[in-house]
C-alpha cells in the first residue's frame, strides 16, 4: 500500500482527539520510525493539549526497561484524576539481544493488569516498526488491551535527513572500533529505515535510498566483524555484509549507467568482503569491475584508481601471482607519490605491500 503523507495530519488530529477524550488509563500504540517526525507530532500534541489544560510528559528510554517504574520521567508521579498524558519512546532498546527480548515481552504481558494502577493517565507508546511488530506478534495481552493504534509514515525528505545525520555521526566517531552498543543501535535504526522505505512510492529515488541504506548495513556488519574473535562468528557478520552489499549492487546496476562511481564503490566493497572471506577469485572479479569503471571515469592520478590498484596487488598476492601483484602495486605507488609527496598513511601501506611482494618472490 502506498502511503499518503496527508494521512500523517489525519493521524495526529485523531490521536489528539483520542487523548482529550480519554479519562484515566488508556494505552495507545503509535508506529513511527523517524525521531524527527516523532518530535514534530509530540510538539503539536504538547501545544494543543496544553491549550485545554492537559500536560504532556515525554520520556525517552535510553536503557532496557527493568520495571514499570522506568516508564516514569525522573521526578514525576501521577495522581488519580490528574490531567496529563505520558508519552514514552525508546522501548525498542528492551527488544535488543542485550535486553533479553522474550523475558521482557513476558513481563510486559504480565504487567498489563498493573498498568492502570501505575499510570492513571493516557499512556502512549511510540514504537519503530520492528518493536511495533513484536508487540503485535509476541505481546498479545498488551495488544488486546490497547485503546487505539496510530501509524505515521516518514516523508522521503526526512529519510534523507536521517541518513545524513547517521553519516555525520560516523564521521564524528572516526575510524575507531565500533562498539557493540553502537552496532546494535545502528542495526535497529537501519532496519527501521528500510521498513519505512518499503512503504514509500516506488521510484528511482526510492530505489537509490534503499540501496544506500543496504550499503550502510553492509558496512556496519563488515566493521563489526573486526570486533569478533571467533572465526565462525566473524564469518557470520561478513556473510551478512555480503548479502546487503550484493542487494545494493543489484539496485545500482539497474538504476545507474554502467560507468558510475557509486557502482564502482559497490564493486570495490564486494571485492573487499570476498577477500576477507577467503575467496580471492571472486574478490578479483569485482575489483576488476571496479577498476574498469574507474579507468573510464577518472584521470590517471585519481586516488580511487590507486585504491583499486593496491587492492588488486593484495588479491594477486593471495593468488600467488606475484608478477601481477608487483605491476599493480607499482601503479598504486606512482599515483600516491604524486598525490602525497610529503608522505601519507596510504602511501606507507602501499610501500609495505610492495616489500611483502618482493619478499614472497624471494
Amino acid at each position: 500500500m502506498t502511503p499518503d503523507y496527508n494521512d500523517n495530519e489525519k493521524e495526529r488530529q485523531l490521536l489528539y482527539r483520542s487523548l482529550t477524550k480519554a479519562s484515566g488509563f488508556h494505552l495507545y500504540l503509535v508506529q513511527c520510525n523517524n525521531p524527527g517526525l516523532r518530535a514534530e507530532v509530540l510538539a503539536f500534541l504538547e501545544e494543543r493539549l496544553g491549550s485545554v489544560g492537559i500536560t504532556l510528559y515525554h520520556h525517552h528510554l535510553k536503557k532496557p526497561v527493568v520495571s514499570l517504574d522506568d516508564f516514569f520521567p525522573p521526578g514525576v508521579r501521577f495522581r488519580e484524576g490528574e490531567k496529563a498524558v505520558l508519552a514514552v519512546s525508546g522501548l525498542e532498546n528492551s527488544f535488543s539481544p542485550a535486553g533479553e527480548p522474550q523475558a521482557f515481552l513476558h513481563r510486559l504481558n504480565f504487567a498489563r493488569d498493573v498498568m492502570p494502577k501505575k499510570f492513571p493517565v493516557p499512556f502512549v507508546l511510540w514504537l519503530p516498526v520492528g518493536a511495533f511488530k513484536k508487540i503485535l506478534t509476541e505481546a498479545h495481552d498488551v495488544w488486546s488491551w490497547r485503546s487505539g493504534t496510530f501509524y505515521f509514515s516518514t516523508p522521503p525528505e526526512m529519510i534523507r535527513s536521517q541518513l545524513e545525520e547517521i553519516a555525520a555521526l560516523k564521521e564524528k566517531e572516526g575510524g575507531g572500533t565500533l562498539s557493540e552498543k553502537a552496532y546494535k543501535e545502528r542495526s535497529i535504526l537501519f532496519s527501521d529505515l528500510l521498513e519505512d522505505l518499503k512503504l514509500q512510492p516506488e521510484s528511482q529515488k526510492n530505489q537509490l535510498q534503499r540501496a544506500d541504506v543496504m550499503a550502510q548495513i553492509a558496512e556496519l556488519h563488515y566493521s563489526f566483524s573486526d570486533n569478533v574473535s571467533r572465526p565462525d562468528q566473524k564469518k557470520e557478520y561478513l556473510e551478512k555484509s555480503l548479502e546487503f552489499q550484493l542487494k545494493a549492487s543489484r539496485i545500482y546496476e539497474q538504476v545507474f549507467d554502467k560507468n558510475h562511481p557509486d557502482l564502482a564503490s559497490s564493486y570495490n566493497n564486494l571485492s573487499l568482503i570476498y577477500r576477507v572471506l577467503g575467496q580471492p577469485e571472486k574478490a578479483l572479479e569485482f575489483q576488476l569491475k571496479a577498476l574498469h569503471i574507474r579507468e573510464q571515469l577518472f584521470e590517471k592520478n585519481h586516488p580511487d584508481l590507486a585504491n583499486s590498484y593496491n587492492n588488486l596487488a593484495v588479491i594477486y598476492m593471495a593468488l600467488k601471482d606475484y608478477d601481477s601483484a608487483a605491476v599493480y602495486g607499482e601503479k598504486a605507488l606512482v599515483i600516491l607519490q604524486r598525490l602525497f609527496p610529503n608522505g601519507h598513511p596510504n602511501l606507507d601501506m602501499v610501500k609495505r605491500n610492495l616489500e611483502g611482494i618482493k619478499k614472497a618472490v624471494g
